[in-house]
């Protein structure tokens, strides 16, 4: 719930409170941390291969 809030309320926050002139660099930073921690997960879980606990991780 917390990570689909996340989506909801940063683009929200940097469409209506952030300043116009830092929108971009907001964006860009939003985007790649998010796919940062995409990748985060999927190579957690290849790394720890462990078939019981690889759900946690994914």
């Amino acid at each position: 719930m917390s990570g689909g809030a996340f989506c909801i309320l940063t683009p929200i926050y940097i469409a209506e409170i952030a300043d116009q002139n830092s929108r971009e660099r907001l964006l860009i930073y939003f985007h790649l941390l998010i796919n940062c921690g995409i990748m985060y997960a999927f190579v957690i879980a290849h790394v720890l291969n462990e078939y019981d606990t690889i759900w946690r991780y994914l």
